[in-house]
C-alpha cells in the first residue's frame, strides 16, 4: 500500500499577497472555499491540491497531509514510532473525512487525511 501526500495548507498572515506571489511565479489560480471565505483552493496541476488560509496559529507554515485507509491505526503507529499526536482525529464533514496532526520525534508536523478524495490510491 502506498500512502500518497493528498493535500497541502499554506498558513500565512497575509493571504492575499502569498496568493499573489504564487500565482506570479507558478501561475497558479486560487478559488475561495464556500464553506470559508479566507480559504482558497489551489491546484498545482501535478502533484497534490492544497488551500492557502490565514488562519494562523504559531506562525506562517506548510503542512502536507497524506492518506491513509485507517487513520486510528495510523495514530497509534505514529505514538509506536515515537512521534506524538498534536492534534487528535477530528471530523471535518463528508467532503473531506477525518484529519489528525501529528509529529515526528523532531518535531516536524505533517497531517493524516483519511478519504482519498482524489483517487491517489
Amino acid at each position: 500500500m502506498t500512502f500518497p501526500i493528498n493535500w497541502v495548507e499554506v498558513a500565512t498572515s497575509n493571504p492575499q499577497a502569498s496568493r499573489d506571489f504564487f500565482a506570479r511565479l507558478f501561475g497558479w489560480s486560487f478559488q475561495p472555499s464556500p464553506m470559508m471565505p479566507d480559504y482558497h483552493i489551489f491546484n498545482p496541476g501535478a502533484g497534490p491540491m492544497g488551500a492557502m488560509h490565514g488562519y494562523m496559529q504559531d506562525g506562517p507554515r506548510m503542512t502536507f497531509y497524506i492518506y491513509t485507509p485507517d487513520i486510528d491505526a495510523k495514530l497509534a503507529e505514529v505514538e509506536a514510532a515515537g512521534g506524538k499526536i498534536v492534534t487528535p482525529k477530528m471530523f471535518v464533514g463528508d467532503a473531506v473525512g477525518n484529519i489528525a496532526h501529528v509529529a515526528d520525534p523532531n518535531g516536524n508536523v505533517f497531517g493524516l487525511w483519511d478519504r482519498d478524495r482524489f483517487g491517489l490510491r
